[in-house]
């Protein structure tokens, strides 16, 4: 019987793991996503005033 709750621990652990490597890269894609849509906005925003003063 401990050798099947090791091997579920061992899963578990696994499992975490995986989710945490999930979670960061997940974590840095959003980040960069953030990134590229503030400058595209930013971009925009300045298309605009610079029609509105033409």
């Amino acid at each position: 019987m401990e050798n099947v709750e090791n091997l579920i621990l061992e899963h578990l652990k696994a499992m975490r793991n995986e989710l945490k490597d999930f979670r960061s890269r997940y974590d840095a894609d959003a980040s960069d996503i953030k990134h590229r849509l503030t400058a595209v906005e930013r971009d925009i925003a300045s298309l605009k005033h610079d029609g509105a003063t033409n």
